[in-house]
């Protein structure tokens, strides 16, 4: 499942996925992340409802933060702390990596913290 909410101001949306996120689902993935990160500044992507992720779905993520870097924007991720994304994080050997392009506020989502 993935459903978006536009916040009233516009400029802001948050992407909510829940289910499995595996090479199966990377296309819908990939065409939900370009369709709201153009709509909107800052894209947050709450993944507390994710009960499965793989490194295809983690790439797509990052990417997606490398994107809106690019075009001045911002994508910040949200929940996190759900231990199927931490334990995916890990197995992928994210933890403590970093590609070294972060925004102003030095957000990377493998540094750990919201983004």
């Amino acid at each position: 499942m993935i459903t978006f909410n536009k916040e009233k101001s516009g400029n802001s949306g948050v992407l909510i996925l829940g289910g499995e996120f595996t090479i199966e689902r990377a296309n819908e993935l990939k065409t939900a992340l370009i369709r709201h990160l153009d709509s909107v500044e800052c894209l947050r992507i709450n993944l507390k409802n994710v009960n499965e992720i793989d490194l295809s779905c983690l790439q797509l993520l990052c990417s997606a933060h490398l994107t809106a870097l690019g075009l001045g924007k911002e994508v910040v991720i949200t929940g996190a702390d759900n231990e199927v994304f931490d334990k995916a994080w890990h197995d992928a050997g994210f933890h403590g990596f970093c590609c070294g392009l972060m925004d102003e506020k030095a957000t990377c989502f493998w540094q750990g913290g919201e983004n």
